[in-house]
């Protein structure tokens, strides 16, 4: 009996930690907070948004289960300052790729936060909108650092790790300092 229970509990704990890898992000507050740093070093964040940062969470397919979470985390920067400018958090439902432009448009959003869950259509449809209108595209989907979204926050052990897409991040509109590009993990 014994030598039976060492192993099954043996493959439990492996399991377990399968599990956990693969589902572990950053918590929504942290995000907020490391993300709003970024910002204040983004020489364009102020004049882009014309005194409201306007930061829309998009939510689409399994990150609609993150909503209020996402909304509680995000909130904790919701009123502060970059220059002058004053942040204002929304969530916005798409119930597909299609919707996205108006979705983002009726926030007036100028900054988007995509996470992970989303759809591999709205995430384009997202990157390419960010792309075309100078709207830096926010994400914690590691996927999305390679394919478009500007700023990325991953888990490496159980430190917050910035990954930034340069070339992506520019056509986006950012101008990020030197500064915090010395502290991330730089795709050029």
């Amino acid at each position: 009996m014994r030598k039976l229970v060492v192993p099954i509990f043996g493959l439990f704990i492996l399991l377990a930690a399968a599990v956990g890898a693969t589902q572990a992000q950053v918590p929504s507050k942290m995000q907020a907070a490391i993300f709003f740093k970024i910002l204040k070093y983004d020489k364009n964040t102020a004049s882009r948004s014309k005194g409201t940062i306007s930061m829309v969470i998009l939510l689409e397919g399994s990150a609609t289960g993150r909503k209020s979470e996402l909304v509680s985390g995000f909130g904790s920067i919701n009123g502060q300052t970059i220059e002058g400018a004053t942040i204002k958090v929304s969530a916005v439902t798409v119930a597909n790729a299609d919707k996205v432009q108006g979705a983002i448009q009726a926030a007036a959003g100028n900054i988007v936060y995509l996470p992970l869950g989303v759809t591999a259509a709205t995430s384009a449809a997202v990157i390419a909108h960010g792309k075309a209108n100078k709207i830096p595209v926010l994400t914690d989907d590691p996927a999305l650092s390679t394919q478009g979204a500007a700023v990325c926050l991953v888990l490496e052990g159980t430190s917050p790790k910035m990954v930034i897409n340069l070339p992506a991040s520019q056509a986006q509109g950012m101008a990020l300092s030197a500064d915090v590009l010395k502290l991330a993990k730089v795709i050029r």
